[in-house]
């Protein structure tokens, strides 16, 4: 008797998991159909020489924004892929940005180890609340926001990003 009352709520455990997933797609990668035109909110953040930047330094760029921090490892895992990009794409318009929630010395010397061609800013936990403001509900890294050279926010993806799904969003823009 005992062994069939765990089995229903081991099964009922599983049921609800999977209706909270389920009903939780929304906020899944990819899925920025809420916010799609609006421009980014305002920000000013110092780069790693210290120079402030805000969220214009960039229009008349496609713009792929990704907030990461050095100690999550999906964030490290897709930064080869948006150097090669920043590399293949840069004289055709493209700018990734990264917005780093992490301190300026590790952000630094991670940067400088694997050879980042791109601008990095540096932000704290204060600073998600710009990838809230985008679509970012749950403050989650990485996080990426891709802008047309309008400053017209495109595409949002909570979690790790592909070559892939960057290369389709921002081959119609270049």
């Amino acid at each position: 008797m005992e062994s069939s009352k765990r089995f229903i709520y081991l099964f009922a455990g599983i049921l609800l998991a999977a209706a909270i997933w389920a009903g939780s797609s929304a906020f899944l990668p990819g899925n920025s159909s809420a916010n799609k035109g609006m421009e980014a909110p305002p920000f000013q953040l110092p780069n790693l020489n210290g120079e402030m930047k805000d969220q214009n330094s960039w229009l008349g760029k496609v713009v792929v924004l990704n907030f990461w921090a050095v100690w999550c490892p999906p964030c490290r895992a897709e930064m080869p892929e948006f150097i090669e990009l920043q590399k293949e794409y840069g004289d055709r318009g493209l700018q990734f940005v990264g917005i780093a929630i992490d301190t300026k010395e590790t952000v630094e010397s991670f940067a400088k180890m694997i050879g980042v061609n791109y601008p990095i800013l540096i932000g704290d936990s204060n600073d998600m609340i710009i990838s809230k403001k985008l679509g970012n509900r749950f403050e989650g890294l990485p996080f990426t926001a891709i802008f047309d050279r309008q400053g017209k926010l495109i595409y949002i993806q909570i979690g790790q990003i592909s070559n892939t799904r960057i290369i389709e969003k921002i081959e119609p823009l270049l």
